[in-house]
């Protein structure tokens, strides 16, 4: 039994990462980036869906844009700050000053949150239907 559960909670936390990376490929269309950005993650869910639309790297230190959800899951060679960074938990953009969205849970509830001033020093044009989810600094 104990077995089933252990499978069951596996398999519900992989689609739950496919679900999160179709979200945020989603965010990630609707934004207007000056040149298309060359992305890394970490992880193997994000990277299979944001393969479709982007173009992925597997190396850090040639990606324009990183999404990631812990600062421990990134290499010990990738250049952050120097790069942008999409969190997927909201302590990222108190953690990494070029972090300029976040999508996160949030009791149950799924939030974005994109933070003004530091796209537009990225020159990454926010479209009106994401304008509600912009703030002007980190809370």
């Amino acid at each position: 039994m104990k077995i089933f559960f252990t499978l069951f909670f596996l398999i519900g936390a992989l689609y739950a990462d496919i679900d999160d990376a179709k979200i945020v490929k989603e965010i990630l269309l609707y934004l207007k980036f000056a040149n298309a950005p060359k992305l890394f993650t970490p992880y193997p869910a994000f990277k299979s869906i944001l393969r479709e639309d982007f173009n992925v790297t597997s190396r850090c230190d040639e990606a324009d844009l990183v999404i990631v959800k812990y600062p421990e899951d990134l290499p010990r060679h990738c250049p952050l700050p120097s790069q942008a960074v999409f969190g997927l938990d909201y302590k990222l953009l108190h953690h990494y000053p070029s972090a300029f969205g976040a999508f996160y849970w949030k009791k149950g509830r799924p939030n974005i949150t994109l933070i003004g001033p530091r796209t537009r020093r990225l020159k990454i044009e926010i479209p009106d239907a994401l304008e509600k989810y912009t703030e002007d600094r980190v809370w």
